[in-house]
């Protein structure tokens, strides 16, 4: 019997719990008020930890290393050399929304997955 319970109370908590965030794969960057092209940035789990390249399109510049990636929370922060800093939250299974720091501009950006 203490088999029994035990077993509905795992089975209820595998299927009811909520499903991991997967930020692995290609992101596309749009920002409100950018006219350029977009931003692309690609994340992929490496040795347990998170690394990431970008791309600008419009600048002619691929494969830029991300220096830094943090996800924790459902909050992703994404750090540049000379770049951006963006903050965006989980939104759903395809889109992350936040913030982009673009040296001392401020401007609201959506992440969504390719």
């Amino acid at each position: 019997m203490l088999l029994i319970i035990a077993a509905t109370i795992i089975t209820g908590g595998i299927f009811f719990s909520p499903s991991p965030k997967n930020i692995k794969g290609t992101w596309r960057v749009q920002s409100a008020k950018s006219n350029c092209a977009d931003q692309i940035i690609r994340i992929r789990m490496d040795h347990g930890i998170w690394k990431s390249t970008t791309d600008l399109p419009a600048l002619g510049r691929y494969d830029i290393p991300i220096q830094n990636i943090d996800w924790e929370n459902d909050s992703l922060i994404i750090e540049t050399p000379k770049g951006p800093l963006i903050k965006v939250q989980w939104s759903d299974d395809s889109t992350m929304k936040g913030t982009i720091y673009l040296n001392e501009r401020v401007e609201r950006v959506k992440l969504s997955k390719q």
